[in-house]
């Protein structure tokens, strides 16, 4: 077999491994390819996009820049490029290729779905919503396309919008997990609590992998058993829910309850009575468990029975330590991968006027979780 055929062969099975999302195997045979004819640039892009599944970066940004050094006309490895560029939070320069790609070729229809995500990030929601509907005007329906198109609408709070989006979308398909937990955002942030708790699960499936799986708590009467409950995510998300403690402990008077949770969460909640206090990664005997943030499903929680009463005081002890009359700061910004959970401090200086308050810093934290989008990743 001449060089010329075994690069060939290996492409081909690169292709092959990457279409059964076995990236390792894909690398590994473009690698092959690449030693033999180190010109290929579909084998360096088709590369690049393995990389990018396997989450490094820097080595598929390597792969992209060769390709595109090679076959400087491509849309498609503009297109990934810009994809890959966004992730680096580089959203100017994707969205300028993203433009030079439909400058070229206007009905490239994963530039214009992506360029839609890119002003997602931007906050130029509008904008990011007549980017998904040129998509969809362009290609007809798909799961992707009314994912992105339902995110759009969510994030620039057209409730309604995005959860008859999403909806087209579940018709299409009705287990796709990330259109579920898409949806179940959008029906949180409109306060439809019922149905949005059943379909928040999906996110076991999409964005997050279960810490235990077996004897999982299905709301049943607990009696005198061991329930361990375990926080899932942030300590955002985990504020949020602990005010429920009360609200478990009442309706199951002769439990075990047990809350894993990172120590440095165990000050701030020690004052929950009956509820005994673990380290995020303990693992002790019990009879059922449940992740934290399924609780107000199980609870039956709506807009109509969540508590509103305080559930998290100053401790007097740390009342009688304090010597000046106590303040408040507001943090801004959360991870710097997740751009949802920032806000600029004007927005909360405008809005927030207490007495005492000094905007030293500002904003309002976002949930982790943040809907899923489908960026598109065409073989080049």
């Amino acid at each position: 077999m001449t060089s010329a055929a075994m690069a060939t062969a290996y492409f081909d099975k690169g292709n092959q491994c990457a279409a059964g999302c076995d990236w390792l195997g894909a690398i590994e045979a473009f690698d092959h390819c690449l030693s033999l004819n180190p010109r290929d640039w579909q084998a360096l892009a088709n590369r690049g996009n393995a990389k990018v599944q396997r989450e490094d970066l820097s080595g598929a940004l390597e792969d992209y820049l060769a390709a595109a050094a090679l076959n400087p006309s491509s849309c498609n490895i503009k297109s990934n490029l810009a994809v890959l560029l966004k992730e680096l939070g580089e959203l100017d320069l994707a969205a300028a290729l993203l433009e030079e790609v439909l400058a070229a070729e206007p009905a490239h229809v994963d530039a214009w779905s992506n360029l839609g995500i890119v002003r997602q990030h931007q906050r130029r929601y509008q904008d990011a919503i007549a980017c998904q509907q040129n998509a969809l005007a362009i290609a007809g329906p798909s799961v992707a396309r009314y994912s992105n198109l339902g995110n759009a609408y969510s994030c620039a709070l057209m409730l309604d919008a995005a959860i008859e989006v999403q909806r087209k979308g579940l018709e299409l398909a009705p287990d796709d997990a990330n259109l579920q937990f898409n949806q179940s955002i959008t029906l949180l942030t409109a306060g439809r609590y019922a149905e949005a708790w059943p379909l928040y699960e999906a996110r076991w499936r999409s964005v997050l992998r279960p810490r235990l799986t077996q004897k999982r708590w299905q709301g049943e009467a607990l009696g005198e058993r061991t329930l361990l409950l375990w926080s899932e995510q942030g300590l955002g998300d985990s504020l949020q829910m602990v005010r429920l403690l009360p609200c478990l402990r009442r309706a199951h008077p002769q439990a075990r309850l047990l809350l894993a949770c990172p120590v440095s969460f165990h000050r701030l909640f020690a004052q929950f009575v009956g509820v005994s206090l673990l380290p995020a990664d303990a693992l002790p005997e019990h009879d059922c468990q449940l992740p934290l943030m399924s609780l107000p499903w199980l609870l039956g929680i709506t807009l109509d029975n969540l508590p509103t009463e305080p559930y998290l005081r100053v401790p007097a002890a740390w009342r009688r330590r304090c010597r000046r009359r106590a303040g408040a700061e507001w943090v801004w910004c959360g991870r710097a991968a997740f751009g949802g959970s920032a806000s600029p401090i004007w927005g909360a200086s405008t809005n927030l006027s207490l007495p005492g308050y000094s905007p030293k810093s500002a904003g309002f934290p976002a949930s982790s979780s943040s809907p899923c989008s489908r960026e598109g990743f065409p073989p080049s």
